[in-house]
């Protein structure tokens, strides 16, 4: 069930459903859909957060499986339109100034300070995915959002220690691994990546 399956951005009773079906089967583990990490992470309307999945949880232990849910933070796919609609306005950012095609404006660099936020962020997110009871977390580093920004040589070509080398690409990434695994145990986290 995609975010646009939402006409408000809370679970209803066709996602209730939805996830009901899924965990028909006892021990079945299912990923959720992305959530976002933050607000500052957004960039879409009508996706949840982690504080609108207690319903949907509930379904998935009742049947007897577990569920995970992916942590997201858009970067440069997010909307500049959407961003700015936000009260206060948010913060258009990538790991670097470079245009998106079929955007409207340029995304802003994130400092070194801003980065090590965004891991907090991560790590912030999982704990609090765990205490709505999720079983787990998968850290969503595919398809261009802002972790994959890091990891791509066409989206990142900068010169600090987020940049160049593969290792300083994937440091961003690393990071938020290593900091969700403290905050809620290596069992508990996942990463997805892009081929």
């Amino acid at each position: 069930m995609g975010r646009l399956g939402y006409s408000i951005p809370v679970s209803i009773e066709v996602g209730i459903k939805y996830y009901k079906q899924r965990s028909s089967t006892p021990g079945t583990l299912f990923i959720s859909k992305a959530i976002y990490i933050v607000k500052k992470a957004t960039g879409h309307s009508n996706a949840p957060g982690v504080w609108s999945t207690e319903q949907i949880i509930d379904v998935m232990h009742a049947n007897d499986s577990f569920i995970y849910t992916q942590l997201w933070a858009l970067g440069r796919v997010a909307t500049p339109k959407f961003l700015t609609s936000q009260t206060p306005s948010l913060d258009y950012v990538s790991s670097l100034p470079k245009l998106l095609a079929n955007r409207s404006a340029t995304p802003r660099a994130l400092t070194i300070h801003e980065i090590k936020e965004y891991v907090q962020d991560y790590a912030r997110a999982a704990e609090n995915a765990i205490k709505a009871g999720f079983d787990g977390v998968e850290i969503l580093a595919t398809n261009g959002y802002l972790i994959d920004q890091f990891l791509q040589d066409v989206s990142n070509e900068r010169t600090d220690e987020y940049g160049g080398s593969i290792e300083n690409c994937a440091r961003f990434a690393l990071e938020i691994v290593d900091a969700v695994v403290k905050a809620v145990g290596e069992g508990r986290t996942a990463i997805r990546l892009s081929p």
